[in-house]
């Protein structure tokens, strides 16, 4: 289950309508003004694929960045949305994933937040460590961080946040 809303990019109220994935098509960007997209996803990993493939379909139909950057975000975005599902919310179904985004002419910005009991990022095994470098996960955060201008870790009230920054390349 993805609930979709966008929120509506010509007034600044915090009204947000739902929006049918079907018509999705339909939705125009004005270069000028960002657009904010908020998505909530139940905890089971054949979400993520759906909600990745998803966005990687919106940054394409808003012209945002180059095939390679928009491929950079979607990997980015996955290994964000696997760490929620999986390592916050414990694949638990009845938990969810929120996501939100904010697309401008100029950056990206994208928050994931679980429902789970968070994490210290600064204590992290090194993935590239002879002990570690086999193994067959523990490596999201660091392709996140490789991928995308910033990586953010914050603990919220129920769970933790994890925003991702992506700027365009200066032409």
């Amino acid at each position: 289950m993805m609930t979709i809303y966008k929120a509506d990019p010509d007034t600044s109220s915090a009204n947000l309508s739902n929006c049918s994935i079907r018509h999705d098509e339909n939705i125009a960007v004005k270069k000028s003004s960002p657009v904010h997209y908020h998505f909530k996803i139940k905890s089971t990993t054949a979400q993520i694929t759906k909600t990745v493939q998803y966005c990687d379909d919106l940054l394409r139909r808003h012209q945002w960045g180059t095939p390679h950057v928009q491929s950079e975000l979607c990997i980015a975005l996955s290994e964000a949305l696997a760490n929620a599902i999986i390592h916050g919310n414990r694949n638990d179904p009845e938990k969810f994933v929120q996501l939100k985004i904010r697309l401008d002419e100029k950056q990206v910005k994208i928050s994931v937040m679980d429902q789970g009991p968070g994490f210290d990022h600064r204590h992290l095994p090194d993935p590239l460590a002879d002990d570690n470098i086999k193994k067959r996960n523990g490596r999201g955060i660091y392709l996140m961080s490789a991928l995308v201008d910033s990586v953010k870790f914050s603990r919220r009230a129920k769970g933790m946040e994890v925003t991702l920054l992506k700027s365009l390349p200066n032409e």
